[in-house]
């Protein structure tokens, strides 16, 4: 916890320097912004149950009204396919099928409020400050009638699963120009590299912003299962099968001696 004292009060330290030293040409034409990560990288072990992405910035403006800062961190695109499902006979059957060219595995935004409050909806949409404009189609179902409802269905079930995240009060404003950002990810968190960008609104409008990088991986023996499970794919499946019906018969062996005991 020292440690952990010592780093923040020296990040602290060095981001003050930071927005003393910003060129002050141009401006009252523009909000200067800097930002970073506390850690820019997060392991994942055997005993990972999630991890929190923290964010210290700062912001430097001759306007009088407090701007908004919205965060968006953005995990490693992955191909995703979504069907309705309609009762036929009883059972549940896929009819209309549409498929996302990439998807984002995470999707967290973090704001000083709602966003919403922010700017209008279209503007959200066109920086990607929603999860459904995040979702890109493929052309041949573009104009599809229920692609507005698979994306929200597709959003939604992310959204349960915690990998799909909006804290509208995630950021928090401190004096002097100063911000703080914190979101959660969950245990579920796929590794690769992400992206966490800060921007700064005014009236509506983004006026500056900022992009980093975070890095997920694995270590250990989880790492080693990961590697081998992309490298073999096959041979990873093949053997989840066996190992699924060894532990069958095992199980069905154990329970046929105590029932017939």
């Amino acid at each position: 916890m020292i440690g952990f004292a010592k780093k923040k009060s020296a990040f602290f330290a060095a981001l003050a320097c930071l927005v003393l030293f910003i060129p002050s040409a141009g401006f009252a034409q523009r909000t200067r912004l800097a930002a970073a990560l506390i850690d820019e990288q997060v392991l994942v072990t055997s005993s990972f149950n999630g991890a929190k992405i923290t964010m210290f910035g700062a912001y430097q403006s001759t306007n009088q009204k407090v701007p908004d800062i919205v965060v968006i961190v953005r995990g490693p695109d992955r191909p995703a396919w979504v069907s309705e499902k309609i009762p036929i006979a009883g059972l549940w059957v896929g009819q209309t099928r549409i498929k996302f060219e990439a998807a984002p595995t995470f999707f967290g935004v973090a704001s000083t409020r709602p966003l919403s409050e922010i700017a209008p909806n279209d503007t959200l949409n066109l920086y990607g400050l929603t999860a459904q404009s995040q979702l890109a189609v493929d052309s041949e179902h573009q104009n599809s009638p229920i692609l507005t409802k698979l994306k929200n269905a597709y959003v939604t079930e992310r959204e349960k699963q915690q990998l799909y995240l909006r804290s509208s009060n995630g950021v928090r404003l401190v004096e002097g120009g100063l911000f703080r950002a914190d979101l959660r990810m969950p245990d579920l968190t796929p590794p690769g590299l992400y992206t966490v960008k800060v921007m700064v609104f005014r009236n509506g409008r983004p006026v500056d912003s900022s992009l980093t990088t975070l890095v997920v991986s694995k270590v250990g023996i989880e790492r080693t299962i990961y590697e081998f499970a992309q490298r073999h794919k096959l041979l990873y499946a093949l053997i989840g099968v066996l190992v699924a019906l060894t532990a069958g018969f095992f199980s069905a062996r154990i329970f046929n001696r105590f029932t017939n005991a």
